[in-house]
């Protein structure tokens, strides 16, 4: 049975699927979007994709849920640590735009009750966060 779009927010986005790439957004305005320096190849980012993005004053990684036109719907991991994160008992889903989005990682690796980035998408989120602060 194929996917039938979901909205999000105010309703012009379009539930993703991971077969499914970017495509039906503006890549061209999302890439504006985008801070400068960001390490973000956009044709990747689908339904199921990990990334990092900014917050606040810190960062934290997520999967992407849904692309949601100038917007990604993200499911967060809480920080536990350095280079130490946790999926919440509940879950915490935040709407954020293209441009709060530092970069993407690969899948987190589980060690016993918390997850870690490889070391080098740790540190990968690290300088794309300090650029993204400059801004």
């Amino acid at each position: 049975m194929e996917q039938q779009p979901t909205p999000c927010g105010d309703g012009d986005a379009v539930v993703m699927n991971p077969s499914n790439n970017i495509n039906n957004i503006n890549p061209e305005q999302a890439l504006k979007d985008l801070s400068a320096g960001s390490a973000i190849d956009l044709h990747n980012l689908i339904a199921g994709s990990f990334i990092s993005v900014a917050y606040g004053t810190k960062w934290y990684p997520g999967v992407i849920e849904k692309l949601c036109g100038d917007e990604v719907y993200v499911n967060f991991m809480q920080i536990k640590g350095v280079n130490k994160f946790a999926w919440p008992q509940r879950p915490d889903r935040l709407l954020v735009p293209w441009c709060d989005i530092l970069c993407d990682v690969s899948p987190l690796v589980q060690n016993k009750n918390v997850f870690e980035m490889y070391k080098v998408e740790y540190d990968k989120s690290i300088s794309a966060f300090d650029k993204w602060c400059e801004d």
